[in-house]
Protein backbone atom coordinates (compact mmCIF):
# COMPACT_ATOMS: atom_id res chain seq x y z
CA UNK A 1 0.00 0.00 0.00
CA UNK A 2 1.30 3.43 -0.94
CA UNK A 3 0.06 6.41 1.07
CA UNK A 4 1.18 9.95 1.73
CA UNK A 5 1.37 11.23 5.29
CA UNK A 6 -0.56 14.52 5.44
CA UNK A 7 -2.41 16.57 8.05
CA UNK A 8 -6.07 15.69 7.61
CA UNK A 9 -9.15 15.51 9.80
CA UNK A 10 -9.89 12.00 8.55
CA UNK A 11 -7.65 8.94 8.56
CA UNK A 12 -8.43 7.08 5.32
CA UNK A 13 -6.44 3.95 4.53
CA UNK A 14 -6.57 1.09 2.02
CA UNK A 15 -5.36 -2.42 2.77
CA UNK A 16 -5.06 -5.50 0.56
CA UNK A 17 -4.79 -8.79 2.42
CA UNK A 18 -4.61 -12.44 1.34
CA UNK A 19 -7.18 -14.93 2.58
CA UNK A 20 -7.71 -18.71 2.51
CA UNK A 21 -11.11 -20.40 2.49
CA UNK A 22 -10.51 -24.15 2.35
CA UNK A 23 -8.77 -24.75 -0.97
CA UNK A 24 -9.65 -21.27 -2.26
CA UNK A 25 -7.03 -18.58 -1.95
CA UNK A 26 -7.18 -14.95 -2.96
CA UNK A 27 -6.89 -11.32 -1.90
CA UNK A 28 -9.40 -8.74 -0.73
CA UNK A 29 -9.09 -4.96 -0.60
CA UNK A 30 -10.70 -2.98 2.20
CA UNK A 31 -11.28 0.76 2.77
CA UNK A 32 -10.71 1.84 6.39
CA UNK A 33 -12.22 5.24 7.34
CA UNK A 34 -11.35 6.49 10.84
CA UNK A 35 -11.25 2.80 11.67
CA UNK A 36 -9.90 1.29 14.89
CA UNK A 37 -9.81 -2.35 13.82
CA UNK A 38 -6.67 -4.46 14.20
CA UNK A 39 -5.70 -4.24 10.51
CA UNK A 40 -6.27 -0.48 10.26
CA UNK A 41 -4.21 0.08 13.42
CA UNK A 42 -1.26 -1.68 11.79
CA UNK A 43 -1.27 0.69 8.80
CA UNK A 44 0.50 4.04 8.52
CA UNK A 45 -0.25 7.24 6.59
CA UNK A 46 -3.55 8.47 5.21
CA UNK A 47 -5.12 9.63 1.97
CA UNK A 48 -6.24 13.24 1.77
CA UNK A 49 -9.67 12.52 0.25
CA UNK A 50 -12.04 9.64 -0.33
CA UNK A 51 -11.59 9.98 -4.10
CA UNK A 52 -7.83 9.62 -3.75
CA UNK A 53 -8.26 6.51 -1.63
CA UNK A 54 -10.71 4.96 -4.11
CA UNK A 55 -8.35 5.60 -7.04
CA UNK A 56 -5.55 3.87 -5.15
CA UNK A 57 -7.83 0.94 -4.35
CA UNK A 58 -8.95 0.67 -7.99
CA UNK A 59 -5.33 0.39 -9.06
CA UNK A 60 -4.80 -2.50 -6.67
CA UNK A 61 -8.04 -4.21 -7.77
CA UNK A 62 -7.32 -3.93 -11.49
CA UNK A 63 -7.25 -7.34 -13.12
CA UNK A 64 -8.30 -9.24 -9.97
CA UNK A 65 -12.03 -9.36 -10.67
CA UNK A 66 -12.64 -8.34 -7.07
CA UNK A 67 -14.34 -5.20 -5.73
CA UNK A 68 -13.59 -2.67 -2.99
CA UNK A 69 -15.06 -3.41 0.43
CA UNK A 70 -15.41 -1.10 3.43
CA UNK A 71 -14.47 -2.31 6.87
CA UNK A 72 -17.53 -2.75 9.09
CA UNK A 73 -15.77 -0.86 11.89
CA UNK A 74 -15.22 2.28 9.79
CA UNK A 75 -16.63 5.56 11.12
CA UNK A 76 -18.10 8.65 9.51
CA UNK A 77 -16.15 10.88 7.11
CA UNK A 78 -15.69 13.99 9.25
CA UNK A 79 -14.70 16.24 6.33
CA UNK A 80 -18.07 15.57 4.70
CA UNK A 81 -20.03 15.97 7.94
CA UNK A 82 -18.37 19.31 8.76
CA UNK A 83 -19.07 20.57 5.22
CA UNK A 84 -22.82 19.95 5.52
CA UNK A 85 -25.01 22.82 6.77
CA UNK A 86 -26.46 22.85 10.28
CA UNK A 87 -29.91 21.22 10.40
CA UNK A 88 -32.68 23.23 12.08
CA UNK A 89 -36.01 21.93 13.39
CA UNK A 90 -39.10 23.45 15.00
CA UNK A 91 -39.12 21.13 18.03
CA UNK A 92 -37.11 18.31 19.61
CA UNK A 93 -39.72 15.67 18.82
CA UNK A 94 -39.21 16.11 15.08
CA UNK A 95 -35.45 16.47 15.52
CA UNK A 96 -35.21 13.19 17.47
CA UNK A 97 -36.58 11.23 14.51
CA UNK A 98 -34.71 13.15 11.80
CA UNK A 99 -32.10 10.41 11.01
CA UNK A 100 -34.75 7.81 10.18
CA UNK A 101 -38.09 9.48 9.40
CA UNK A 102 -37.15 10.88 6.01
CA UNK A 103 -36.03 14.34 7.23
CA UNK A 104 -32.54 13.65 5.87
CA UNK A 105 -30.29 14.07 8.93
CA UNK A 106 -27.06 12.07 8.69
CA UNK A 107 -24.36 10.76 10.99
CA UNK A 108 -22.24 13.72 12.17
CA UNK A 109 -24.86 16.43 11.50
CA UNK A 110 -25.40 19.26 14.00
CA UNK A 111 -29.05 19.71 15.00
CA UNK A 112 -30.41 23.07 16.28
CA UNK A 113 -33.86 23.60 17.85
CA UNK A 114 -33.83 27.34 18.56
CA UNK A 115 -37.40 27.41 19.95
CA UNK A 116 -36.35 25.14 22.85
CA UNK A 117 -32.73 26.28 23.22
CA UNK A 118 -31.43 22.79 22.41
CA UNK A 119 -28.45 21.75 20.26
CA UNK A 120 -27.44 18.17 19.50
CA UNK A 121 -25.41 15.96 17.20
CA UNK A 122 -26.32 12.85 15.21
CA UNK A 123 -24.35 9.75 16.23
CA UNK A 124 -25.19 6.94 13.81
CA UNK A 125 -29.02 7.10 14.04
CA UNK A 126 -29.36 8.73 17.48
CA UNK A 127 -29.70 12.49 18.13
CA UNK A 128 -27.79 13.35 21.31
CA UNK A 129 -28.15 16.71 23.09
CA UNK A 130 -24.98 18.57 24.09
CA UNK A 131 -26.85 21.39 25.84
CA UNK A 132 -28.13 21.35 29.40
CA UNK A 133 -31.68 21.38 28.04
CA UNK A 134 -32.38 18.36 25.84
CA UNK A 135 -36.16 18.16 25.34
CA UNK A 136 -36.94 14.88 23.55
CA UNK A 137 -33.33 14.26 22.49
CA UNK A 138 -31.14 11.58 24.06
CA UNK A 139 -28.66 12.24 26.86
CA UNK A 140 -25.33 10.58 27.62
CA UNK A 141 -23.56 9.58 30.82
CA UNK A 142 -20.17 10.11 29.16
CA UNK A 143 -18.76 12.94 27.05
CA UNK A 144 -19.76 12.90 23.38
CA UNK A 145 -16.18 14.00 22.68
CA UNK A 146 -14.96 10.58 23.76
CA UNK A 147 -17.33 8.50 21.61
CA UNK A 148 -15.55 6.09 19.27
CA UNK A 149 -12.08 7.21 20.38
CA UNK A 150 -12.83 10.91 19.92
CA UNK A 151 -14.28 10.60 16.40
CA UNK A 152 -17.04 13.16 17.16
CA UNK A 153 -14.91 15.74 19.02
CA UNK A 154 -14.85 18.19 16.09
CA UNK A 155 -18.59 17.71 15.54
CA UNK A 156 -19.19 18.59 19.21
CA UNK A 157 -16.99 21.71 18.79
CA UNK A 158 -19.24 22.85 15.94
CA UNK A 159 -22.38 22.15 17.99
CA UNK A 160 -20.96 24.12 20.93
CA UNK A 161 -20.48 27.16 18.67
CA UNK A 162 -24.16 26.92 17.65
CA UNK A 163 -25.19 26.67 21.32
CA UNK A 164 -23.29 29.87 22.13
CA UNK A 165 -25.11 31.66 19.29
CA UNK A 166 -28.42 30.70 20.92
CA UNK A 167 -27.18 31.65 24.37
CA UNK A 168 -27.90 28.06 25.46
CA UNK A 169 -25.87 26.48 28.28
CA UNK A 170 -23.68 23.59 27.16
CA UNK A 171 -23.74 20.47 29.33
CA UNK A 172 -20.46 20.49 31.26
CA UNK A 173 -20.01 16.84 30.28
CA UNK A 174 -19.64 17.81 26.61
CA UNK A 175 -18.07 21.28 26.93
CA UNK A 176 -14.64 21.97 25.50
CA UNK A 177 -11.77 22.08 28.02
CA UNK A 178 -11.06 25.56 29.39
CA UNK A 179 -7.62 25.51 27.80
CA UNK A 180 -9.22 25.60 24.35
CA UNK A 181 -11.03 28.94 24.90
CA UNK A 182 -11.71 30.80 21.65
CA UNK A 183 -10.23 34.09 20.56
CA UNK A 184 -12.43 36.63 18.74
CA UNK A 185 -10.88 35.58 15.41
CA UNK A 186 -12.06 32.00 16.08
CA UNK A 187 -15.74 32.98 16.30
CA UNK A 188 -17.67 31.26 13.50
CA UNK A 189 -20.70 33.08 12.08
CA UNK A 190 -23.03 32.30 9.19
CA UNK A 191 -23.39 35.93 8.11
CA UNK A 192 -20.81 38.23 6.47
CA UNK A 193 -19.44 39.64 9.74
CA UNK A 194 -15.65 39.24 10.04
CA UNK A 195 -13.25 39.70 12.95
CA UNK A 196 -9.66 40.81 12.30
CA UNK A 197 -6.77 41.34 14.69
CA UNK A 198 -5.91 45.03 14.99
CA UNK A 199 -2.91 45.17 17.31
CA UNK A 200 -2.06 43.63 20.66
CA UNK A 201 -5.15 42.40 22.51
CA UNK A 202 -7.46 44.21 20.11
CA UNK A 203 -9.72 43.10 17.26
CA UNK A 204 -11.90 44.95 14.74
CA UNK A 205 -15.36 43.70 13.75
CA UNK A 206 -16.27 44.54 10.16
CA UNK A 207 -19.07 43.86 7.69
CA UNK A 208 -18.37 44.83 4.12
CA UNK A 209 -16.96 48.37 4.23
CA UNK A 210 -18.43 49.14 7.67
CA UNK A 211 -16.41 48.97 10.88
CA UNK A 212 -18.99 47.81 13.41
CA UNK A 213 -16.82 48.08 16.50
CA UNK A 214 -13.71 47.04 18.40
CA UNK A 215 -13.06 44.19 20.88
CA UNK A 216 -10.50 44.49 23.70
CA UNK A 217 -8.89 41.72 25.76
CA UNK A 218 -8.88 43.11 29.31
CA UNK A 219 -7.37 39.96 30.84
CA UNK A 220 -8.66 36.70 32.27
CA UNK A 221 -8.77 38.17 35.79
CA UNK A 222 -11.64 40.56 34.94
CA UNK A 223 -14.73 39.45 36.86
CA UNK A 224 -17.08 41.28 34.47
CA UNK A 225 -15.65 39.24 31.57
CA UNK A 226 -12.35 38.94 29.77
CA UNK A 227 -13.54 40.77 26.64
CA UNK A 228 -15.12 44.20 26.29
CA UNK A 229 -16.33 46.04 23.21
CA UNK A 230 -16.78 49.54 21.84
CA UNK A 231 -19.44 50.27 19.22
CA UNK A 232 -19.96 53.79 17.83
CA UNK A 233 -23.78 53.68 18.07
CA UNK A 234 -24.23 51.56 21.20
CA UNK A 235 -25.78 54.36 23.25
CA UNK A 236 -24.19 53.04 26.47
CA UNK A 237 -21.81 55.07 28.67
CA UNK A 238 -18.79 55.69 26.48
CA UNK A 239 -20.37 53.30 23.93
CA UNK A 240 -18.75 50.38 25.79
CA UNK A 241 -20.38 47.04 26.63
CA UNK A 242 -20.49 43.39 25.60
CA UNK A 243 -18.52 42.23 28.64
CA UNK A 244 -18.07 38.47 28.52
CA UNK A 245 -15.57 35.62 28.70
CA UNK A 246 -17.11 34.30 25.48
CA UNK A 247 -15.92 36.28 22.42
CA UNK A 248 -18.99 35.15 20.44
CA UNK A 249 -21.21 37.03 22.90
CA UNK A 250 -19.07 40.17 22.55
CA UNK A 251 -19.13 40.01 18.74
CA UNK A 252 -22.92 39.59 18.77
CA UNK A 253 -23.27 42.64 21.06
CA UNK A 254 -21.35 44.75 18.53
CA UNK A 255 -23.49 43.46 15.65
CA UNK A 256 -26.71 44.24 17.52
CA UNK A 257 -25.47 47.74 18.40
CA UNK A 258 -25.07 48.65 14.71
CA UNK A 259 -28.01 50.73 13.44
CA UNK A 260 -30.57 49.34 11.04
CA UNK A 261 -31.86 51.16 7.94
CA UNK A 262 -35.28 52.44 7.03
CA UNK A 263 -35.27 50.14 4.01
CA UNK A 264 -34.70 47.08 6.21
CA UNK A 265 -37.62 48.04 8.47
CA UNK A 266 -39.84 48.61 5.43
CA UNK A 267 -38.93 45.20 4.01
CA UNK A 268 -39.51 43.54 7.39
CA UNK A 269 -42.85 45.15 8.19
CA UNK A 270 -44.24 45.62 4.68
CA UNK A 271 -44.91 49.29 5.39
CA UNK A 272 -44.19 51.92 2.72
CA UNK A 273 -40.78 53.58 3.02
CA UNK A 274 -42.31 57.04 3.49
CA UNK A 275 -44.40 55.71 6.40
CA UNK A 276 -41.29 54.24 8.03
CA UNK A 277 -39.38 57.53 7.63
CA UNK A 278 -42.30 59.51 9.09
CA UNK A 279 -42.46 57.17 12.09
CA UNK A 280 -38.69 57.48 12.59
CA UNK A 281 -38.86 61.27 12.56
CA UNK A 282 -41.69 61.13 15.10
CA UNK A 283 -39.60 58.97 17.41
CA UNK A 284 -36.62 61.33 16.99
CA UNK A 285 -38.79 64.33 17.86
CA UNK A 286 -40.25 62.56 20.87
CA UNK A 287 -36.83 61.52 22.21
CA UNK A 288 -35.30 64.94 21.55
CA UNK A 289 -31.62 65.25 22.45
CA UNK A 290 -31.79 62.73 25.30
CA UNK A 291 -31.31 59.73 23.03
CA UNK A 292 -30.20 59.33 19.44
CA UNK A 293 -32.85 57.91 17.12
CA UNK A 294 -32.11 58.91 13.51
CA UNK A 295 -28.48 59.36 12.45
CA UNK A 296 -28.10 62.50 10.35
CA UNK A 297 -25.64 61.34 7.68
CA UNK A 298 -25.48 63.18 4.37
CA UNK A 299 -24.66 60.00 2.42
CA UNK A 300 -27.44 58.00 4.05
CA UNK A 301 -30.83 59.26 2.90
CA UNK A 302 -34.11 57.58 1.97
CA UNK A 303 -33.95 53.78 2.31
CA UNK A 304 -30.35 54.07 3.57
CA UNK A 305 -31.38 56.28 6.52
CA UNK A 306 -29.74 54.79 9.62
CA UNK A 307 -31.89 54.28 12.73
CA UNK A 308 -30.50 53.14 16.06
CA UNK A 309 -31.67 49.74 17.30
CA UNK A 310 -33.74 51.11 20.23
CA UNK A 311 -35.37 53.65 17.91
CA UNK A 312 -36.05 50.91 15.35
CA UNK A 313 -38.01 48.99 17.98
CA UNK A 314 -40.03 52.11 18.73
CA UNK A 315 -40.69 52.58 14.99
CA UNK A 316 -41.92 48.98 14.69
CA UNK A 317 -44.28 49.53 17.63
CA UNK A 318 -45.69 52.68 16.01
CA UNK A 319 -46.20 50.89 12.70
CA UNK A 320 -47.93 47.99 14.42
CA UNK A 321 -50.21 50.34 16.38
CA UNK A 322 -51.16 52.20 13.19
CA UNK A 323 -52.37 49.07 11.47
CA UNK A 324 -56.07 48.37 11.64
CA UNK A 325 -56.82 45.16 13.46
CA UNK A 326 -57.54 42.34 11.09
CA UNK A 327 -61.04 40.85 11.26
CA UNK A 328 -61.20 37.91 13.60
CA UNK A 329 -61.09 34.64 11.72
CA UNK A 330 -62.46 31.63 13.45
CA UNK A 331 -59.68 29.08 13.56
CA UNK A 332 -60.64 25.76 12.06
CA UNK A 333 -60.26 22.66 14.13
CA UNK A 334 -57.17 20.68 13.16
CA UNK A 335 -57.95 17.68 10.96
CA UNK A 336 -56.82 15.12 13.55
CA UNK A 337 -58.42 11.94 14.83
CA UNK A 338 -57.85 9.42 17.61
CA UNK A 339 -59.20 5.94 18.33
CA UNK A 340 -62.24 5.82 20.62
CA UNK A 341 -60.10 3.53 22.77
CA UNK A 342 -57.29 6.12 22.96
CA UNK A 343 -53.78 5.90 21.49
CA UNK A 344 -51.82 7.93 18.96
CA UNK A 345 -53.26 11.04 17.28
CA UNK A 346 -53.36 10.87 13.46
CA UNK A 347 -54.13 13.17 10.54
CA UNK A 348 -57.60 12.63 9.06
CA UNK A 349 -57.88 11.01 5.64
CA UNK A 350 -59.72 13.47 3.32
CA UNK A 351 -62.83 12.53 1.34
CA UNK A 352 -65.09 11.29 4.14
CA UNK A 353 -66.51 14.66 5.31
CA UNK A 354 -70.02 14.01 4.01
CA UNK A 355 -69.72 16.46 1.06
CA UNK A 356 -70.57 13.68 -1.39
CA UNK A 357 -73.68 12.61 0.49
CA UNK A 358 -72.07 9.67 2.25
CA UNK A 359 -71.96 9.41 6.08
CA UNK A 360 -69.15 11.33 7.84
CA UNK A 361 -66.28 9.10 9.01
CA UNK A 362 -62.81 9.77 10.37
CA UNK A 363 -59.97 7.53 9.18
CA UNK A 364 -56.21 7.96 9.87
CA UNK A 365 -54.23 9.22 6.89
CA UNK A 366 -51.55 6.59 7.55
CA UNK A 367 -54.16 3.75 7.33
CA UNK A 368 -52.76 1.90 10.33
CA UNK A 369 -54.22 -1.41 11.53
CA UNK A 370 -57.92 -1.95 10.92
CA UNK A 371 -58.64 1.75 10.82
CA UNK A 372 -60.80 1.61 7.66
CA UNK A 373 -62.92 -1.32 8.73
CA UNK A 374 -65.20 0.46 11.23
CA UNK A 375 -66.43 4.00 10.81
CA UNK A 376 -66.94 4.51 14.54
CA UNK A 377 -63.41 3.43 15.52
CA UNK A 378 -61.92 6.96 15.26
CA UNK A 379 -63.21 10.35 16.37
CA UNK A 380 -62.13 13.93 15.65
CA UNK A 381 -59.83 15.64 18.17
CA UNK A 382 -57.93 18.91 18.74
CA UNK A 383 -54.94 17.08 20.23
CA UNK A 384 -51.53 17.50 18.57
CA UNK A 385 -50.20 14.80 16.24
CA UNK A 386 -48.27 11.98 17.90
CA UNK A 387 -48.24 9.39 15.08
CA UNK A 388 -44.68 9.31 13.69
CA UNK A 389 -45.89 8.18 10.25
CA UNK A 390 -48.33 11.10 9.97
CA UNK A 391 -45.61 13.49 11.19
CA UNK A 392 -43.27 12.14 8.51
CA UNK A 393 -45.91 12.71 5.82
CA UNK A 394 -46.45 16.26 7.14
CA UNK A 395 -42.71 17.00 7.04
CA UNK A 396 -42.43 15.69 3.48
CA UNK A 397 -45.32 17.86 2.32
CA UNK A 398 -43.72 20.90 3.94
CA UNK A 399 -40.37 20.15 2.25
CA UNK A 400 -42.10 19.69 -1.11
CA UNK A 401 -43.86 23.06 -0.75
CA UNK A 402 -40.54 24.76 0.03
CA UNK A 403 -38.87 23.17 -2.99
CA UNK A 404 -41.76 24.27 -5.21
CA UNK A 405 -41.63 27.82 -3.83
CA UNK A 406 -37.85 27.95 -4.34
CA UNK A 407 -38.19 26.74 -7.92
CA UNK A 408 -40.78 29.43 -8.64
CA UNK A 409 -38.44 32.25 -7.54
Amino acid sequence: MNTTVIAAKDVIRVATRGYTNGTVKGVRTYLHINCGCRIASSLVGTYSTMDEARRAASAELEGTGDYLRQCSKSGLVKARALARPVRRFDDTMRAAGAPWNGAGAHDGDVIVIASEGVVGIVVRTAVIAITAERGNLMGLDTSARELHDGLYAEIVDRAEVEARKLGAAVNALHAAPAATALLPTDVAREDDVKVKRDGANQWTVIRGRDCLGVIFDDGREMTRGRYSAWAPYAGTPGNFGGFSDDPAVTVEWIVQAWPTTAGEIAAETGAPLETVLTAAEAVAEEWGTARRAVLRIAAAKGAATKITRPAAEAVRERLAAAEEPAPAVEEEDPAHCVSILGGKVHEVMPGFDGSDGRPVHYFPLCRTGASTNRGTRYQKTKQELTCTTCLTYQERRRAARERKAAAAV
